[in-house]
């Protein structure tokens, strides 16, 4: 099984944070270095949608404008997917799904603010401005807000090889200890909502 540092009930290494807020140390978006070429990402505007159609001319076009990149530029590099951090087995011994994750959209948008260009310019005024120069057709679907709906079996997948929405069923504690609650006259239960925390 693979271990990480971060994980459910386990604190992470913020050992910065106070020289930041100090002043003590600077961030990233602090440096400069003299020729130096700023990004900034066109995203989705829709939490699910099919890319029917994305037009850079106008924003490649832009004075100062270095580069406009998209998954066609990625896929000609080969770059492949992003996997996942980790990568568990479910409860009846499967290895949970994993899509990967693309470096910029392709076809599909998953989710809200998912990038699906990168612009690279002389200035960072620049690539912000030619993010609104370009010009995206989307084909809307169903978006999931609630992981429970999402696995209701009307619901749309959000990968159509994972046609049930279920990426791992996973159990985790002492099963006598289960039994023994189980067992009990009054067994009061809650359900918690655990949010993402690693892609």
């Amino acid at each position: 099984m693979f271990t990480t540092k971060f994980g459910n009930g386990t604190s992470g290494d913020f050992d910065e944070l106070g020289s930041l807020a100090q002043g003590l140390e600077g961030f990233t978006a602090d440096l400069i270095i003299e020729g130096q070429a700023y990004g900034c990402f066109y995203r989705s505007p829709h939490a699910h949608a099919h890319i029917l159609n994305l037009d850079v001319s106008e924003a490649r076009a832009l004075d100062g404008v270095i580069d406009i990149i998209t998954s066609r530029e990625v896929m000609e590099a080969d770059l492949g997917l992003i996997p996942p951090l980790a990568i568990f087995q479910s409860s009846d011994g499967r290895p949970m799904f994993q899509a990967g994750m693309p470096v910029l959209a392709n076809d599909t948008v998953r989710y809200q603010g998912e990038p699906i260009a990168l612009i690279i310019a002389k200035k960072d005024a620049i690539a912000q401005r030619a993010t609104s120069l370009i010009r995206a057709d989307f084909e809307l679907m169903q978006a999931h807000t609630d992981p429970v709906c999402a696995l209701k079996s009307d619901g749309i997948p959000i990968h159509s090889d994972c046609a049930n929405n279920l990426v791992l069923d996973w159990i985790d504690g002492d099963q006598s200890c289960t039994d023994v609650v189980d067992g009990s006259p009054i067994v009061v239960a809650v359900e918690l909502k655990d949010p993402p925390v690693a892609a």
